[in-house]
């Protein structure tokens, strides 16, 4: 009875939208509406609020989203819900509730649904439905789902899916204008004591260095670390020592996911601004508010499952990861090409860097340039998979089915590799003809998407649940099984998958990326707030602290690119209005980095020039730490003293500049 009631609504609702009611038809159907709901008189029990029943609220209109928080689809309705939240309040007669139906073992937890509250800023009340039985009564079928109930506890609404959500919350306004709520009262809908933090991503700078970060991105050629600080919607970068270089703030960010570096500049999955751009990482631009640019996006959610079109006028759909893919490398191909995991149409797109020469054998290419196997420099395009939700595997990308890619990463020359969240698969994409393949995880039926465990093994028995994270180190896959809280490696000959144990403390990591000259993989471990270092030959895992300087946000680290050369001379420029205190123990640590080794000394620094001799020829970065002693001078010199802390990086380069001498600003 309830599935034929609901499946009725549901199409009555999208009748409804489609055929766009007048007022008279709306109102029609609504004074014919009579069936009740059927949790009218249970108790729910919130994770962030008082216990209330739908009785409770008779009086106001209830709207009920079903959803679970791993699920991208459902993300994407909560910017709608904030704004129906922000037009029509509580105590103006609408009443938004969650009913978190958890589709993994992992999401059923309290502690963990309360962190993706956090993490999506979601203030209304939940429910955790750990156990289905709203989600049964009402005989929901998939994620998300809508249910409007009116004043009287009455079934108006159901939508199914985000693809009319606009038009659906529209409807919503339409109906309360038409039939406004009478006798609503006031409904305790408070937090509950230690349910609310400052820290919540809901501000725009919370009161962690990190928050939620999702995506970490070692730079070999900086020898810099580049992290999505996606609860604080910004990026940092910082050296290896933890070091906050600069802080990309103030961009207009969204969550912002993947990360990479190509030709000088820092390309950012702008993920729910549904966008990829980037910023000139150029020594010149040594100030954190670099000029920002779109490369792929219009900013609003795309529904294009196709492509083809210049860079800034294709829409796309919640960019998660990127990777830069050496098209040269390919038989029968040249250019560079960002692969990028779409997880909201799940599908991987690629964003021509340079212009592109495709085989004319793969069938990846727009419509328009099919024929050539051409793609001009800045097109994007779908590259595989039909854009519905599914785990099929298929030699022609086109007939491939993904569920939520949120990670991708080269591998060996011949392949690239994809965590595909949704089908808790590792999926594998044989290069040139980009067809895709199983490696471990998930189910034989390419329509399961609940093949998901915890189990080590070989391909198919091998038992992921939603990793988000993927990297390849030294001939392995490094796999951050996010909702099984491990990492997890793959040997690609064998498909073998096996848990690397004694890595305690992890909180669904999210993003991986390996440092293999160091023998390092820096895991973003998000749900920790913190960027974990696995140190590969030892098992053992360490914290990346973050180490913020006195204004390293503005001005504490600049760059100098200078030609090799045995001896360099530091001239430290200390602002006219300060004078270094010689009193105080002012100190220089200079470290001498190559890909092999790393020499550090510490020399006091009494004033300028600092000669430093360079210790050996492989040298390519000299790192100056400096811990300096100032007092105010000049006639508005007040006496104050300050301890004040810089970081300084140069270069070591074969095509830098002739230079011997390197003035610091401080």
């Amino acid at each position: 009875y309830v599935s034929n009631m609901f499946s009725a609504l549901n199409k009555r609702t999208q009748d409804i939208i489609d055929i766009n009611y007048s007022d008279e038809q709306l109102i029609e159907y609504l004074n014919g509406c009579s069936n009740s709901t059927p949790d009218k008189d249970s108790q729910l029990v919130f994770i962030n609020s008082a216990p209330l029943s739908i009785t409770q609220c008779t009086g106001s209109y209830v709207l009920l989203d079903f959803f679970t928080y791993c699920c991208i689809n459902c993300m994407h309705i909560l910017p709608y819900l904030d704004a129906l939240e922000e037009d029509i309040k509580p105590y103006e007669g609408l009443i938004v509730i969650g009913i978190h139906s958890g589709k993994f073992p992992s999401e059923k937890k309290n502690e963990n649904i309360t962190q993706a509250l956090k993490k999506f800023g979601i203030k209304h009340p939940v429910v955790n439905d750990s156990d289905y039985r709203m989600w049964n009564r009402y005989e929901i079928i998939c994620w998300p789902t809508l249910v409007l109930i009116n004043p009287q506890g009455i079934l108006l609404y159901v939508n199914i899916g985000e693809s009319k959500i606009g038009k659906f919350m529209d409807l919503i306004k339409r109906t309360i204008k038409l039939c406004p709520p009478t006798g609503h009262k006031e409904i305790p809908l408070e937090p509950l004591s230690g349910q609310q933090d400052d820290s919540s991503s809901t501000s725009k700078i919370s009161k962690r260095v990190l928050d939620y970060p999702g995506k970490v991105f070692y730079c070999k050629e900086l020898n810099t670390v580049y992290i999505s600080d996606s609860g604080n919607n910004r990026i940092l970068e910082v050296n290896i020592y933890g070091e906050i270089i600069r802080v990309f703030d103030d961009l207009g960010l969204n969550s912002p996911q993947g990360i990479t570096v190509y030709d000088g500049c820092l390309y950012i999955c702008d993920t729910f601004n549904h966008r990829i751009v980037k910023v000139t990482l150029s020594p010149s631009h040594i100030s954190p508010q670099a000029p920002l640019e779109t490369v792929v996006g219009t900013q609003d959610q795309g529904h294009d499952y196709e492509g083809g079109k210049r860079g800034p006028c294709q829409p796309i759909s919640s960019p998660w990861d990127i990777t830069v893919l050496d098209a040269d490398t390919i038989a029968g191909c040249s250019g560079k090409l960002l692969l990028i995991a779409m997880a909201g149409t799940h599908q991987i797109w690629g964003y021509a860097l340079t212009d592109i020469q495709m085989s004319s054998k793969v069938f990846t290419l727009p419509e328009d340039t099919s024929k050539t196997g051409h793609v001009t420099k800045g097109t994007a395009w779908r590259i595989i998979g039909t854009g519905s939700e599914g785990n099929k595997n298929n030699s022609y990308p086109r007939n491939v089915t993904l569920a939520q890619p949120s990670g991708i990463c080269l591998g060996s020359p011949t392949r690239v590799y994809v965590a595909d969240s949704e089908s808790s698969t590792i999926r594998g994409i044989d290069l040139p003809s980009f067809g895709v393949k199983n490696v471990v995880g998930g189910e034989l039926d390419p329509a399961n998407l609940f093949g998901f465990g915890d189990v080590d093994g070989k391909g198919l028995n091998a038992k992921l649940q939603h990793p988000i994270g993927i990297a390849w180190y030294k001939d392995q896959i490094y796999v951050a099984d996010s909702y099984n809280h491990k990492i997890k490696t793959i040997r690609p000959d064998g498909r073998q998958c096996t848990t690397l144990e004694g890595l305690e403390g992890l909180n669904e990591p999210s993003g991986l990326s390996p440092d293999e000259g160091r023998g390092l993989i820096y895991i973003a471990d998000t749900n920790s707030h913190a960027i974990k270092v696995l140190h590969v030959a030892s098992g053992t895992l360490t914290e990346l602290k973050m180490i913020q300087r006195k204004n390293a946000m503005k001005q504490n680290l600049g760059i100098a690119d200078v030609r090799t050369t045995p001896k360099l001379t530091l001239n430290l420029l200390i602002p006219d209005n300060q004078k270094l205190n010689t009193d105080a123990p002012s100190t220089l640590k200079v470290s001498y980095e190559s890909d092999e080794k790393t020499e550090t000394s510490s020399i006091p620094y009494e004033g300028n020039p600092v000669e430093l001799v360079i210790p050996y020829m492989e040298c390519s970065v000299v790192l100056v730490e400096m811990v300096l002693f100032t007092c105010a001078s000049g006639e508005a010199s007040d006496g104050s003293c300050y301890k004040r802390d810089y970081c300084y990086r140069i270069n070591l380069t074969e095509t830098g500049r002739i230079m011997d001498v390197v003035n610091v600003p401080l």
